[in-house]
């Protein structure tokens, strides 16, 4: 399943060279991403995901963030974050997706919007993406290498 969307370059993620993270977070907006980027630079995201764990439903939300062990609010988002990737790792998900649908409602609203602020994706495996700069970094050349296509 090919997924598309946004990355805004942040303080925390590199895009030149290698990760430093384990996961990547994909918005579905470009408007999202660049909210989130720093400097405005945001890239388009092409991901070929094998496996994705689409949690279309709030309850499917609750279900899965539960199962991972990560609903203890006391131990931060950081680690709350982590135990729900490795737990979809865990069970061979390369992809996790939080699309529009899984934010309606008041659980929608109240748990996942509550924990995940706006519809992304996480990909779980982000050396397999493609990432298309939308704007250029800050004194970059359209023509410099780093601002074509690239597969990390």
């Amino acid at each position: 399943m090919k997924l598309t969307g946004y990355h805004g370059l942040t303080a925390s993620s590199a895009i030149v060279g290698d990760w430093w993270h384990r996961e990547v977070y994909v918005a579905y907006t470009h408007d999202f991403a660049l909210d989130v980027s720093r400097d405005g630079v945001v890239y388009a995201v092409e991901y070929e995901a094998r496996k994705p764990l689409i949690l279309a439903r709030p309850q499917d939300f609750i279900s899965a963030w539960i199962q991972a062990g990560a609903n203890e609010r006391m131990m931060g988002f950081a680690t709350q974050k982590r135990l729900f990737t490795d737990w979809a790792r865990r069970l061979g998900f390369d992809a996790i997706c939080l699309p529009p649908s899984t934010f309606e409602g008041e659980l929608g609203y109240d748990w996942v919007a509550g924990i995940f602020g706006e519809p992304q994706m996480i990909l779980l495996d982000p050396a397999r993406a493609a990432y298309i700069p939308t704007t250029p970094s800050p004194g970059m050349s359209p023509d410099s290498p780093s601002s074509h296509p690239r597969q990390l």
